[in-house]
């Protein structure tokens, strides 16, 4: 299969989620003058964080940074967002017939978005196959390809379900052993093994992120459900539970990533990121039906114990869980190391991501 690029010819003014400014880029062991332009490879543009990444990188070019943004993706984004990239290509990482290196020839940075994402009810005939194929296979080619382009800098977006599915009293960090629960862990963590592998012997640095849970506009999936039921003013049995879980504003995300992106002296490493603050779940009800319908939900109490047992009859254990459990983590490590401050608290990611959703759904 080959690949095909496409020339970006761009006329109108780009705004980006993130409104923080930047140092220029260098990159570790190089001073570099800020006039040189460093070439930005970003995978899977079409997905979620791609896209608001792929804005966010933009605004920052036409706002002077010497940066020339790349786009990868399976298919051609809408018109609309082919004003975010300098060029476009469109590849399937997963063919083994498309020649990676000479796409990542004069590239600086990799930014690797693209992967299989985690579905509730995978139907794959081998879904840790189908997840290994994308998520592994894909990232290990794409990341030799780039240690022999000689590519400076390797981000990789990986997932807090390395870490695990739930926690109780100790948040996650990046010290604890990895016990990743379903396949899409189990390939995102054998991913990561395989990038640093490929890094070794080379000057690619490797930069690993697991976030939590990742919302924001345009958010899908289970999030975007959530907000669609509390929208409807469905009644839900959600008043007892007790729990704290950590999410990341999309906002947030692409912010930490910039830290990197334009970082001087950074170092290769695994680093978890998310909001500033861990909500329950009757709490992140309550805000998004203040936001959504400016009232309070139609929430009620109801004993978790039988919520889990009736989820667990109705095959729906996995989402409920997802609601009465508890994932918090401690993202201090990479707070210290870039000194990063989140942009946007959860209060305010969830107004944003509200409000998208009152303007462009019915």
């Amino acid at each position: 299969m080959r690949h095909i690029e496409y020339e970006v010819s761009r006329q109108v003014q780009v705004i980006g989620i993130c409104g923080a400014s930047y140092i220029r880029p260098y990159f570790s062991g190089a001073q570099y003058d800020e006039r040189i332009l460093v070439r930005v490879l970003v995978t899977g543009v079409n997905g979620f964080v791609g896209q608001w990444l792929s804005r966010d990188l933009a605004a920052h070019r036409e706002n002077g940074e010497s940066l020339e943004v790349i786009g990868l993706g399976r298919k051609r984004p809408k018109s609309s967002d082919m004003v975010f990239f300098d060029r476009f290509v469109e590849a399937d990482l997963g063919d083994e017939a498309v020649l990676l290196t000479p796409l990542l020839d004069g590239i600086d940075i990799v930014i690797h978005l693209a992967s299989r994402v985690h579905v509730m009810r995978d139907r794959a005939a081998d879904p840790l196959e189908s997840y290994r194929r994308v998520n592994r296979d894909g990232s290990r080619r794409l990341a030799d390809a780039a240690a022999r382009a000689g590519v400076r800098r390797f981000i990789f977006m990986s997932s807090i379900k390395v870490n695990g599915e739930r926690t109780t009293s100790i948040p996650y960090t990046e010290e604890d052993e990895p016990n990743p629960a379903d396949p899409y862990g189990v390939s995102k963590l054998e991913a990561e093994k395989e990038i640093q592998q490929a890094a070794k012997g080379s000057k690619m640095c490797v930069v690993i992120f697991r976030p939590p849970l990742v919302y924001g506009p345009r958010v899908r999936a289970n999030f975007r459900s959530l907000l669609t039921v509390v929208r409807k003013r469905i009644p839900l049995p959600l008043g007892s539970i007790c729990n704290r879980r950590h999410f990341i504003f999309v906002g947030n995300l692409c912010d930490a990533i910039l830290k990197v992106v334009f970082g001087n002296n950074v170092k290769p490493g695994v680093y978890i990121v998310s909001d500033r603050e861990s909500v329950a779940t009757p709490e992140l009800v309550r805000m998004v039906a203040h936001f959504l319908n400016g009232e309070s939900p139609r929430m009620f109490g109801f004993p978790v114990g039988i919520l889990r047992a009736g989820a667990n009859l109705c095959g729906l254990a996995p989402q409920v869980s997802r609601l009465t459990d508890s994932l918090e983590v401690d993202c201090s490590r990479f707070v210290k190391e870039f000194g990063w401050v989140p942009p946007f608290s959860t209060s305010e990611g969830i107004k944003l991501t509200c409000d998208d959703l009152l303007r462009n759904s019915p």
